[in-house]
């Protein structure tokens, strides 16, 4: 009896760990995110090489911004009002790279993966 109660406990112990590791997100430095968000893009909007290399860039650009205003220290409001700036000059260097379809396609997952997050702005 003694020994089920052990095996339980280890096991709880050991699902609950699991569960805590795989609810903290990764941080990812710039160039892995970049690469994963290009891959991403690459096979749902079916990019060129060239585009990928510039959405790459792109995307590699705007982590290591996003890092740098992190870890700046500044007020959060300035932060977000900063990221927003970012967010909009990301989307306006898409669209001179993407296709309009492409472009649509785009606009369309962001909406889904912002649905999927559950943010919105904070009280």
């Amino acid at each position: 009896m003694k020994k089920k109660f052990i095996v339980t406990l280890i096991g709880l112990a050991s699902i609950f760990s699991t569960f805590v590791a795989c609810a903290q997100r990764p941080n990812l430095d710039p160039k892995e995110a970049a690469e994963r968000r290009t891959a991403q893009l690459t096979k749902a909007l079916e990019l060129t090489e060239e585009q990928g290399d510039k959405i790459y860039d792109l995307f590699f650009a705007q982590m290591e911004k996003m890092t740098e205003l992190r870890e700046s220290g500044a007020d959060r409001s300035e932060i977000r009002a900063q990221m927003e700036e970012e967010r909009e000059s990301f989307e306006s260097e898409m669209e001179k790279i993407l296709t309009e379809e492409q472009f649509i396609a785009f606009k369309e997952l962001a909406e889904e993966q912002k649905g999927k997050r559950g943010r919105g702005p904070r009280p």
